[in-house]
């Protein structure tokens, strides 16, 4: 049975639907930053959803906001590889064709290898397929991929966060404003949340990734 959809009035949707399980993101908050931010979704496909607990950059002089995007690699893909597989956090692709990708560095102001995503196929329930140029190096399964500000040599992070989300944001299409409620202290269930690299946990000190269920 589709169930109404809580929002918070971090968005405008119509209708009754179900996101995802009923599960809080959060053991519980402590410190968040008043007031909501206005937050950037142009690049997330209409009808996906940005998770509690997602890695967010919030800017408090602009009141706004941007998404940290991370997947994790559900299979093995080899050198030479055109193709790979990425897990569906709730669900549904956190990724467009355009963006750039790197293997997460092992600190937040480190580089890698931009790569491009050329197209994806999102009709597997369980992953998407990233078509990309010939992988230079292999990746295992379970390597966590964050979008990249640029491709080729010498990419960055492209959205270095300093909170985590507090609801769960559904992109309903007849929607064009989302606003976010900005996490700084307090306890998410990492089990719940879309992948989060060990380099970037590392930038919230007050922040525990609890691995209770």
């Amino acid at each position: 049975m589709n169930e109404k959809l809580f929002t918070s009035g971090n968005n405008f949707p119509e209708g009754s639907f179900k996101v995802d399980g009923g599960r809080s993101a959060w053991y519980q908050t402590g410190r968040c930053i008043p007031g909501g931010f206005a937050i950037d979704l142009t690049k997330f496909p209409k009808g996906s959803v940005v998770a509690g607990g997602t890695p967010v950059l919030y800017d408090e002089a602009t009141r706004t906001a941007k998404v940290h995007v991370a997947v994790k690699v559900y299979e093995a893909a080899a050198v030479g590889a055109t193709a790979i597989k990425v897990e569906k956090p709730l669900g549904n692709s956190a990724l467009t064709a355009g963006q750039h990708v790197i293997v997460a560095p092992s600190a937040a102001s480190g580089t890698g290898t931009g790569i491009t995503i050329a197209s994806i196929d999102r009709s597997n329930e369980l992953y998407d397929v990233l078509t990309v140029a010939e992988l230079e190096a292999a990746l295992t399964a379970g390597t966590i991929l964050v979008e990249a500000d640029k491709a080729g040599a010498g990419a960055k992070i492209a959205v270095v966060p300093n909170a985590l989300s507090y609801h769960d944001i559904y992109v309903d299409s007849n929607s064009t404003q989302f606003s976010v409620t900005a996490v700084v202290e307090g306890t998410v269930y990492e089990r719940r949340i879309p992948p989060v690299a060990a380099a970037v946990k590392s930038l919230f000190t007050e922040i525990t990734f609890s691995q209770s269920r």
